[in-house]
């Protein structure tokens, strides 16, 4: 298997990385850690996830690990059809 640059997304990824943002289940978990997430990004050059805090605060999760997880326990199997 090839490894792609730090900062180049597969469509796999992508796929998943955009579903989990939008997934209710993960932002409401995340807020219990948290606080209330008024936005939320991903920078795939600087390997993150930022969470733009109701407070103010900016907080940051590290994109490769959240994305090797994901692979783990096959996510995007839960939105087959």
């Amino acid at each position: 298997m090839i490894e792609l640059p730090l900062g180049y997304r597969t469509l796999e990824d992508e796929l998943m990385i955009n579903l989990l943002i939008n997934d209710q289940d993960f932002l409401s978990s995340m807020e219990e850690t948290l606080g209330k997430i008024q936005k939320v990004w991903v920078d795939w050059k600087l390997d993150k996830i930022f969470y733009e805090l109701m407070a103010g605060d900016l907080k940051e999760s590290c994109l490769s690990q959240i994305i090797d997880k994901l692979r783990e326990i096959n996510y995007l199997k839960a939105y087959e059809q």
